[in-house]
């Protein structure tokens, strides 16, 4: 086993938690000795099909056209083909890890571990699962489901980033050879040594993608708005961009916070890492959250947490010693609970300490072993004769144009 082909819907420069996850982990496996390769989806489009980020290989084929929630047709799956087909020899690899299951790569992914006989993984995102807080999430389950559940069924093993991702998994989808938890990992001392950022007001941060409510990031403005009076020097400060991003702005007019409110757009892994460091405290507050990985990078930075209890969350803080978490949906849950660190350092200097000790079991020195012990056992009890299993006509066909037999 030396080369890890990771598929995944988007990667670079997109940026968020799967995209963290990859690049970390990728940066841990090369440093170890591995090659390391990506295929993705070129999103934004007219980004080069071949280029290299931090070691890693990346290839990107089709566009975004189609987006996660629509069913793609026959003539765009068999243009897929042709792209990977033209890379095919130069994507291949020992081990095959599926990070996060929007079609349509998955199917790709399966279709080249039978080609080249190697075992596959596979790790849903968190917005990948219904969820009924999560609209959006429950279109792109109901959407691609036919054609995600067989790929769930024919890998070798499907990790869960959290125990409750794990249990929505077996509630959906029967058959599954092997299951497993095993948690998004990050470079703790990346994010402990971070520089802080420069401001000259205290702010509260928000470190999240604004592409779906389910972020909770409005939560969050009607919060602040409640407490702004009582702090005046203090601000809120938002990184992410997303569709959300209009409504958001729009709310924080209608409450005459532009003054106070920063919105900061996307932001790189160590400019988040020192805004981080500077924060008087994030707040995550999702309405559907598998893990969320920022709650462990702000852990480890050193930045308080604040985050809604709800989903994967309470596995990522050890609720009450190194994050405080409210009730998901209530705003004014949130603003009491920034109000105790704000109001007591004491409160906050302990909530520090403790994150310190609780993100180290989250480093990629525990982790990133785990990741390969489940490589090892699947290439060791994968049968190198598994078959690919068309179970549509169009599956055949796309089976047939990429050389299978």
């Amino acid at each position: 086993m030396s080369t890890i082909l990771f598929v995944c819907n988007r990667y670079h420069p997109y940026v968020g938690g799967i995209e963290t996850f990859l690049t970390e982990f990728g940066a841990r496996l090369i440093g170890e000795g591995f090659h390391v390769k990506v295929l993705t989806r070129r999103c934004p489009e007219g980004l080069p099909s071949f280029e290299e980020y931090r070691g890693i290989q990346i290839w990107r084929v089709g566009t975004c056209a189609g987006e996660d929630t629509k069913s793609a047709t026959e003539g765009q799956l068999m243009e897929l083909v042709r792209e990977v087909n033209d890379s095919l020899e130069t994507l291949r690899a020992d081990v095959i890890h599926v990070v996060g299951i929007r079609k349509p790569l998955p199917l790709f992914a399966l279709m080249l571990s039978r080609l080249w006989r190697v075992p596959l993984i596979v790790t849903p995102g968190g917005g990948d699962l219904p969820d009924a807080e999560n609209p959006l999430a429950i279109q792109v389950w109901s959407s691609g489901r036919d054609l995600v559940e067989p790929v769930l069924r024919e890998a070798e093993c499907v990790t869960a980033f959290s125990r409750y991702s794990a249990g929505v998994l077996k509630s959906v989808t029967t058959g599954m050879r092997r299951m497993r938890v095993v948690y998004a990992g990050i470079d703790t001392s990346f994010f402990r040594d971070a520089p802080p950022f420069p401001s000259d007001d205290p702010y509260i941060l928000s470190l999240r993608r604004l592409d779906d409510p389910s972020k909770g990031v409005d939560l969050l403005v009607e919060a602040f708005n409640l407490i702004t009076a009582r702090y005046p020097r203090l601000r809120l400060w938002i990184a992410g961009t997303g569709r959300e991003e209009t409504r958001l702005r729009r709310l924080v007019e209608a409450h005459g916070l532009a003054p106070f409110v920063r919105f900061l757009g996307n932001v790189t892994l160590a400019k988040a890492a020192s805004l981080l460091k500077s924060a008087e405290l994030t707040v995550v507050p999702s309405r559907s959250e598998a893990g969320g990985l920022v709650n462990i990078e702000a852990q480890a930075a050193g930045c308080p947490v604040v985050a809604s209890r709800v989903g994967g969350i309470p596995e990522y803080v050890r609720e009450g010693v190194s994050a405080l978490l409210f009730e998901s949906g209530n705003y004014h849950d949130l603003a009491g609970t920034m109000t105790r660190i704000l109001d007591d350092g004491a409160l906050r200097d302990c909530l520090v300490e403790n994150g310190y000790e609780f993100a180290r079991a989250f480093d990629w020195e525990h982790l990133d072993a785990q990741y390969l012990y489940e490589y090892a056992l699947a290439q060791s009890a994968s049968n190198s004769a598994t078959p690919f299993r068309p179970w549509s006509e169009t599956a055949l066909r796309l089976w047939t144009a990429l050389g299978g037999r």
